[in-house]
């Protein structure tokens, strides 16, 4: 049996591709390509699913993260408190725009520890920056009274949080603004790069909207500069057919994880990742902690199952960031034990069978 990490072919097999070339020929005849009618309807379907009232299509989900840090007015020299262990682009984002990411460790839920935050706040702290990793969620509450505490903005970065909640409330509608990616790999996906951006407010919205678009109030005038972060018409059409689909994606997806954490509980040496009773997980990857990672991922792979792992080093170890090795420890436990292995919405019982099967092969050797 071969499971592979990508399951793009059977997110858009033949009739799904064919409903959808329907619905770019129409976009192909009017030649409305550039903030077309359909991106409009995407933001607005997005906003009325996630709960927020302002939803900004935009290039892609560093974007997303960079826009959102300029309304809020960060500028070169601000400091913004992100997880030691992320993906780089949520580090980059606050480095593009001139700030400084400020590390901080995460705990067995692999999202930022909010116990932990408010040790790292200086006068220079500006916006708190959590992560929805991988369809998890922190501890919301308690980084929004952070926040209010000391006087900061919070900006999710939602980018693989789709659909997923913390006590009733979705990702990426806790802070200011939320920050999301279409990314071909998130659970809402176009046939290349985009992202959202959802706020509450219209002051917000507004320059959104007119930053993403060089600033234009018409053909040839600008009342603001801006940049060019459009979520093409193109992408818009196709995110929109997968989010009609994103129940039937979300509750698969909580089905198969639950049915692995059944059966993979059982394995003494591994370690599952925290779950909790008032949280909404969407398993953008399935992680947890394993013994023996790397010869576990080789075993699964000689055996025709693809795993990925998310990081081997954790994101403030890059060069630019100026840290060491051990500077936080439980980012270091997680990039040396955690493993991704292939889960998703398309994957068949006797695939999750068949992989938990070789779990317990590999463990009994």
């Amino acid at each position: 049996m071969q499971i592979k990490w990508s399951y793009l072919a059977q997110k858009f097999p033949p009739e799904v591709r064919k409903e959808i070339f329907s619905r770019l020929d129409d976009v192909v005849a009017r030649g409305d390509f550039t903030l077309g009618t359909e991106v409009g309807e995407f933001e607005s379907a997005w906003a009325a699913k996630v709960g927020a009232k302002h939803a900004i299509g935009v290039g892609n989900g560093t974007d997303a993260l960079k826009l959102s840090l300029l309304a809020v007015g960060v500028k070169p020299g601000d400091e913004v408190i992100v997880p030691a262990s992320t993906f780089i682009a949520t580090a980059g984002a606050v480095c593009e725009v001139g700030a400084i990411p400020i590390f901080v460790d995460v705990d067995d839920n692999l999202c930022i520890d909010a116990t932990k935050i408010e040790d790292a706040i200086t006068p220079k702290t500006k916006v708190l920056m959590p992560v929805a990793w991988s369809g998890r969620m922190p501890d919301m509450e308690a980084i929004c009274s952070i926040a209010t505490k000391n006087d900061l903005f919070v900006i999710e970065d939602a980018a693989q949080g789709i659909m997923s909640e913390f006590r009733g409330k979705k990702a990426g509608t806790f802070g200011q603004l939320g920050a999301f990616s279409l990314h071909p790999l998130k659970n809402v996906s176009g046939w290349g790069d985009g992202g959202v951006i959802v706020t509450d407010s219209d002051e917000y919205a507004e320059w959104l909207k007119l930053y993403r678009n060089h600033g234009l109030v018409g053909r040839n005038t600008i009342s603001i500069t801006g940049c060019n972060s459009r979520l093409d018409t193109v992408q818009a059409v196709v995110n929109k057919y997968v989010l009609d689909q994103i129940d039937f994606i979300t509750d698969s997806r909580i089905a198969n994880a639950a049915f692995l954490d059944s059966e993979l509980s059982k394995i003494p040496q591994i370690t599952l990742s925290q779950r909790f009773s008032d949280r909404k997980f969407t398993y953008t990857q399935y992680e947890n902690f394993y013994k023996d990672r790397d010869g576990l991922q080789s075993f699964l792979k000689e055996n025709g199952i693809e795993s990925l792992v998310h990081y081997p080093m954790p994101c403030y170890l890059n060069k630019p960031f100026g840290h060491k090795l051990g500077d936080f420890p439980v980012s270091d436990r997680h990039a040396a034990t955690k493993l991704s292995i292939a889960m998703h919405e398309h994957m068949k019982q006797e695939e999750l069978v068949y992989t938990v099967d070789c779990i317990r092969r590999f463990y009994a050797a």
